[in-house]
């Protein structure tokens, strides 16, 4: 997974990327719109690790060229899903 298709077929195929997220680093050949997606996963997992909160809902919308995307993620102790996927044409 290194661009924002492989996120989409994460989701498509409701699959834990926990380790995925906590193993990733910044690459030079991946989009600032995946690496931006990414950190906001890798922060959601570290809020939902901290001892007062075990579950953690974040919404993030990305925008490209033509069109943005709402992702909505649900972390929790070792999982991380993406839950929904919204297309949304720009105006």
């Amino acid at each position: 997974m290194n661009n924002l298709y492989g996120i989409y077929l994460v989701y498509q195929g409701k699959r834990n990327i926990y380790q995925e997220v906590m193993e990733f680093q910044k690459q030079e050949f991946q989009s600032r719109n995946f690496q931006a997606v990414m950190e906001c996963l890798k922060e959601t997992i570290e809020l939902s690790n901290l001892a007062y909160k075990n579950k953690v809902t974040a919404n993030l919308t990305i925008k490209t060229e033509n069109d943005a995307v709402e992702i909505k993620v649900r972390t929790k102790h070792l999982e991380c899903y993406i839950y929904e996927w919204d297309w949304q044409q720009e105006k």
